[in-house]
Parts: structure tokens; sequence; C-alpha cells
């Protein structure tokens, strides 16, 4: 497989790569090894996103494609609820426009050998890093509460959280919205906020994904300036 040539050494085994088309197949290894199938991206999907402008980072050790992070850049507002995608379909999907000052992340993986490596921390500050180069002002990430319902398949083992659960749960039948603390025993929202050095969850989107079951099908949006 051709590889791709932009390269930046970051640590003696971890290399982060610009990925493309050419890379598809090793794309798709890491999307069937880290995600349940009902939310594994398509070849059709992936070609799509290349071919609106979207960005993908991976992380090779060893040669080998272990993670990857994929983004588009947007234009967003922390005030225009109304103006946001409801979907994960339209938040993945976003064109590139000719003026953005956001960049937004849609997918982050790491297959399960790896976790415990520094790779996803690295490619969140290689997208930090292309974001700001490239003008953006918001990072912005659909962040997946998995402990909502927990999840025991291979991809993924993480427990049902009752405490986030519950807090997520009162929002969505008219009660206040989840504390920091709360939403934070997630460890998948907990992540990000400490690799991005801080951040605000913003909206809570029901169905924004139905096929999730381990989340729910919720999203947790959550943006940082940069």
């Amino acid at each position: 497989m051709a590889q791709s040539p932009h390269r930046r050494k970051l640590v003696s085994s971890l290399t982060i790569v610009e990925l493309g088309l050419l890379d598809l197949a090793r794309i798709m290894e890491t999307e069937k090894a880290s995600f349940i199938p009902a939310i594994q991206a398509s070849k059709e999907s992936i070609r799509k996103r290349f071919s609106l402008g979207h960005i993908m980072l991976g992380a090779e050790i060893a040669g080998r494609l272990v993670g990857k992070i994929c983004f588009s850049y947007a234009n967003f507002s922390p005030n225009d609820f109304a103006g946001f995608p409801k979907t994960f379909q339209e938040f993945s999907h976003q064109p590139r426009p000719e003026r953005y000052n956001s960049v937004f992340v849609y997918n982050l993986d790491v297959i399960p050998e790896e976790r415990g490596s520094k790779a996803a921390s690295l490619l969140i500050r290689a997208m930090f890093e292309r974001a700001k180069k490239d003008g953006c002002i918001y990072v912005v990430v659909d962040g997946r509460p998995s402990s909502y319902n927990g999840n025991v398949a291979k991809e993924e083992r993480v427990k049902q959280n009752p405490k986030l659960k519950a807090a997520l749960d009162s929002y969505l039948a008219g009660g206040p919205f989840p504390t920091d603390e709360e939403l934070m025993t997630d460890p998948t929202l907990a992540f990000y906020i400490r690799v991005a050095g801080g951040g605000k969850f913003l909206w809570i989107i029901p169905g924004f994904l139905p096929g999730d079951k381990p989340a729910g099908g919720i999203r947790v949006i959550g943006y940082k300036e940069i």
C-alpha cells in the first residue's frame, strides 16, 4: 500500500501521517477494530468525506495504522444552536466552505490493543496544530457518552454509569443541564476535555446517532477556543 507523503515523527515509535484514498483499506481496518458495527463508517462514506475536503490524520506504530482522527472545516457559533447539525450524518458530511472558523471533529479511534499508548492524545494535539495553522478559532466535537448504557463488545468495554445516565435523562425530561462534574464521569467525555486542556460542554442532542446503543444515540457537543 502506498503511503501518504506527509509525515511528522512525534515519538520514537509513533508517527502521525496524513491519510488519503490510497489508505482506504487501512482506514477500514481501524474502523472495524475500534467501533461496534452499527457506528462504523462505510467505504462510501469515507470516500465522500475525502471528496468534501475533509482531513484525516493517522497514527502509525512500526508502519501499522493504529488510529486516526477525522475532521472537517465549518462555520460555528456557540450561540447558534438552530444552525448546528442535529444528526451525525450531517455533522460528519459538511462540505468545506470557502471561509470557515472552526473544525468539526467527528472521529477519533485507536485499535483496542494500543489504547494504552499515546496515540489518541497525539492525534488530538496534531489536529489542534493543523486547525490553528489553517486559521480556525474553535474546535467542536460530538462527545459520545459511551457509559450511558455501557457496552461489553470486543471493540469497547465500558461499564454503564448510573450517575451519568440519570443526569442526561433528567435533562432530556426538562431538568437542568448536567454539571461538568456529572458529565466528566463519562470516560470518553472526560478524555476529550483533559487532553484538549479544557473546553466547554455546550449542547446535548438526543437521536444524533440512533444506532449507537451504548451512548443511547445521544451526543454531548463540546467546544474549545483555540
